[in-house]
């Protein structure tokens, strides 16, 4: 299957992408959604908070979306790969409609009650399942794969602007409206992106190349041993998994926010745009930089440098230093994210698409929530600052033994034109 793989071409034309109607459709509708789910996030955390004062509470909110994303990732991949993606995709923005009009209903009705808001966080993390493959086979079918690489700064620079203004945006607009008048604006953000998204039009479905009479185990399992069988997908998505599993801090910023900084509702909106503004300013400076070649080593360094920043966020008591080293963990991480997304769209066959992607999110979009569990729980156990520095401290740990263990990926080179059959 890997000798069929195109590599991808990395041009030096940093607007390569965007002269791509559908995606610059498919950005709108991808920054529309982001941007509703940040501001969304932000205030639900604080008003778990203010409702518990219990670090606890927080953690179980992110395993509330976690356990059904991944219980419903493989089986989601397996019908998309099957079906359109991009009905799928609005499918899942009616349902993020649904979700947010059971958090207005709590919020308004049934005021202090936490599992009135975990149950709408249960729905966002079956939708969950589903947008990641979809987004994923929707872009990968609109972008040749030449420009694999540019498309995937451009998302993640879009994701992180979005992600920036969202928590800040949140932090804001809850200290002066309320509530309710904010999840009313969400939901207008979410029928943006539906109807931006009803005008992407994506090339007609390519026939799967599966077996007709496999069964369905194989089918859903396919994906996962695709990846299983590849040392350079494998460890990147590895590695991005264990470094925001324990390097969670942010499931904590409402305890450092109002606790630690004495920041308030406003100063967590900030802390927790801080990631995103790094990663915003990163992923620019890459769309208009020369591709990164040596990208196996910037991988293990930015993920070193991601678990040394959180340590220096734990220790800070000062708030724009550790504003600062937020910063840093967004700059970090972007550069991860554009590498694992431009190996794992570059070989993956287009008939597995879904798949591959419904696995990708199992190790790194649900470990966001099951890293504010484990943030959480270690915070109850040792307090809020130690669960943070030992968070750093696993990641680095995690560095090292993945440039040990995996060689192909400390040696992945993308200015080597076959490195996509490694």
């Amino acid at each position: 299957m890997a000798s069929s793989i195109r590599p991808a071409k990395l041009g030096h034309d940093p607007w390569a992408s965007l002269r791509i109607s559908n995606f610059r459709r498919y950005l709108i509708a991808r920054f529309s959604i982001i941007l509703a789910s940040q501001i969304q996030y932000v205030v639900v955390a604080q008003i778990l908070y203010e409702w518990t004062h219990d670090p606890l509470v927080l953690g179980l909110s992110g395993l509330c979306e976690a356990i059904p994303a991944i219980v419903c990732a493989l089986p989601a991949g397996h019908l998309i790969d099957r079906g359109s993606a991009k009905k799928f995709l609005l499918t899942s923005y009616l349902g993020a409609m649904l979700a947010t009009l059971l958090i207005l209903w709590a919020v308004t009705y049934q005021n202090g009650v936490a599992l009135f808001l975990y149950l709408p966080m249960g729905l966002i993390g079956i939708i969950r399942a589903f947008l990641s493959p979809a987004n994923f086979s929707v872009q990968t079918s609109i972008v040749p794969v030449e420009l694999y690489f540019n498309c995937s700064t451009w998302d993640s620079g879009l994701w992180h602007i979005a992600a920036v203004s969202g928590p800040a945006l949140g932090g804001i607009l809850y200290s002066t409206i309320g509530a309710e008048k904010t999840f009313i604006l969400v939901l207008g953000l979410i029928c943006l992106a539906c109807l931006t998204m009803a005008l992407v039009m994506p090339p007609p479905k390519v026939k799967s190349a599966a077996p007709e009479n496999a069964s369905l185990w194989r089918n859903l399992i396919e994906g996962f041993n695709f990846v299983k069988a590849r040392q350079l997908m494998i460890g990147a998505m590895s590695l991005d998994m264990f470094a925001v599993l324990f390097g969670g801090a942010v499931a904590l910023l409402p305890i450092f926010a109002s606790e630690i900084l004495h920041a308030g509702a406003q100063g967590l909106g900030y802390l927790r745009a801080a990631p995103a503004l790094g990663a915003t300013v990163m992923g620019l400076s890459l769309a208009f930089l020369p591709p990164i070649k040596k990208a196996g080593r910037a991988l293990l360094l930015t993920v070193l440098g991601f678990g040394f920043a959180t340590i220096g966020f734990a220790l800070s008591t000062n708030f724009w230093i550790a504003f600062a080293f937020l910063v840093l963990t967004g700059m970090f991480d972007n550069i991860s994210i554009i590498v694992r997304g431009t190996i794992v769209k570059t070989m993956t066959p287009v008939h597995m698409r879904a798949r591959i992607s419904a696995v990708n999110s199992i190790f790194i979009g649900s470990s966001n929530e099951i890293g504010a569990f484990e943030s959480g729980f270690t915070a109850k156990l040792m307090g809020t600052i130690p669960a943070v520095i030992f968070g750093g401290c696993m990641t680095v740990l995690v560095v090292l033994i993945a440039s040990i263990k995996a060689k192909k990926l400390r040696q992945l080179d993308f200015s080597k034109a076959d490195w996509a059959n490694t």
